[in-house]
C-alpha cells in the first residue's frame, strides 16, 4: 500500500470518534432546487407520497476500516437490533422513533446483503416552496431504511450511488400502497462508514456518476469526508446535494430526519442545510458553528 493510501487509511480509522471541527462557514452556495419541488408538488397533487430511501451500512468492527468500538455488541454488522447506526441514539430507527415517525413495516433477513428493511410514515403540513406550488393538502412522507450487513458495505455504497445516478425502481408496498423507492425516490441518502477509504481503486465507484438519471432528486451522505471522496461520484445536474461531511464524525441520523422533514416543509437548499446541521449539533451537544463547519452542500 502506498504512503498516501496508508495516510488516508489512518484518517478513516478515526471516523467513529472524532467530533466535528469548527471551520469558517465555506458552504457551497447550492443550486436552485425548484425543479425538485416541481416534481414533488406534481406527485403530491396526484395523490402520491414523498419517498426517501436511506441506505445504511451497519457498523461493523470486523469488516470496515473504522476504529474498533469497545462495545462489540453495537458494532456487529449482522445485528441491526443493537447496531450503532440503526438502533442506538443517533441510529436511523431510534432517531425516527424519537421524532414520532410511525413504523409501518419491518423485516429481518438471516442471509443476503440486507440485514433489515423498515418503512416509516409521517404526515406534514406543507410550507415554503410546496405551498407556493399550490400544495395545500397534508403531505404523506415515507422513509424506507435499508440496513446492509456491515460486511456488505460495498453493496450498500454502490446501491446508494446507483439510486442517485439512475432512475431504476426498487418498489415497496406498505398496506397496499405502492411506493416508488430506490432511484425513483425524491430523496436518496447514505449513512455509514465511507467505503471509498477501504478500496485501493475507486474508479468503479466513481464510474457510477455516468448513470442516466433524469429525475430531480435530493441526496445526502453522512459519511466521513464525503465532500472530498463521495462528491465526485455525484455529478448529475438533477442530483441536488443537501449535505456531505467535510470532516470526520459520527453519521448521526438526526441529520437525515431533519433533511426529510425540511423537504416536506418546502424549505430552500440553505434552510435544509442549516436545519440538518442544527439537528446534528443538538444530537452531539456541540455548537451550531462547529456543526455548520463540518458539512458542505450544493454543487
Amino acid at each position: 500500500m502506498s504512503a498516501t493510501r496508508t495516510a488516508v487509511r489512518l484518517v478513516s480509522l478515526a471516523c467513529l470518534v472524532v467530533p466535528g471541527v469548527a471551520f469558517a462557514d465555506r458552504a457551497f452556495p447550492g443550486k436552485d432546487i425548484g425543479q425538485l419541488y416541481d416534481r414533488i408538488a406534481t406527485d403530491v397533487q396526484a395523490g402520491r407520497p414523498v419517498v426517501a430511501t436511506i441506505y445504511v451500512a451497519l457498523c461493523d468492527n470486523d469488516s470496515q476500516g473504522i476504529v474498533k468500538v469497545k462495545n462489540r455488541r453495537i458494532c456487529n454488522g449482522d445485528r441491526p437490533q443493537e447496531n450503532l447506526y440503526w438502533a442506538t441514539a443517533g441510529g436511523l430507527s431510534a432517531t425516527l422513533k424519537n421524532a414520532h415517525w410511525k413504523q409501518r413495516s419491518i423485516a429481518y433477513f438471516p442471509t443476503g446483503d440486507l440485514a433489515v428493511k423498515a418503512v416509516w410514515h409521517k404526515t406534514f403540513t406543507p410550507g415554503g416552496a410546496l405551498r407556493a406550488r399550490g400544495v395545500k393538502r397534508p403531505v404523506d412522507v415515507f422513509v424506507i431504511g435499508l440496513g446492509y450487513r456491515g460486511s456488505r458495505i460495498a453493496v450498500a455504497m454502490t446501491d446508494y450511488l446507483r439510486a442517485v445516478n439512475r432512475d431504476s425502481e426498487a418498489g415497496e408496498t406498505v398496506d397496499g400502497l405502492s411506493l416508488r423507492s430506490g432511484g425513483l425516490s425524491h430523496v436518496v441518502g447514505y449513512i455509514g462508514h465511507d467505503y471509498f477509504y477501504d478500496v485501493d481503486d475507486a474508479k468503479p465507484l466513481l464510474g457510477e456518476n455516468q448513470g442516466d438519471s433524469v429525475l430531480h432528486k435530493g441526496t445526502f451522505a453522512l459519511s466521513c469526508t464525503g465532500n472530498q471522496l463521495i462528491r465526485p461520484a455525484i455529478r448529475r445536474k438533477n442530483a441536488h446535494i443537501f449535505i456531505l461531511n467535510r470532516t470526520l464524525g459520527f453519521p448521526g441520523a438526526w441529520t437525515a430526519e431533519a433533511i426529510v422533514a425540511s423537504v416536506a416543509d418546502g424549505k430552500s437548499m440553505k434552510e435544509i442545510f442549516h436545519a440538518a446541521a442544527a439537528a446534528f449539533a443538538a444530537g452531539k451537544d456541540m455548537s451550531l458553528g462547529a456543526s455548520l463547519g463540518s458539512f458542505a452542500y450544493g454543487d
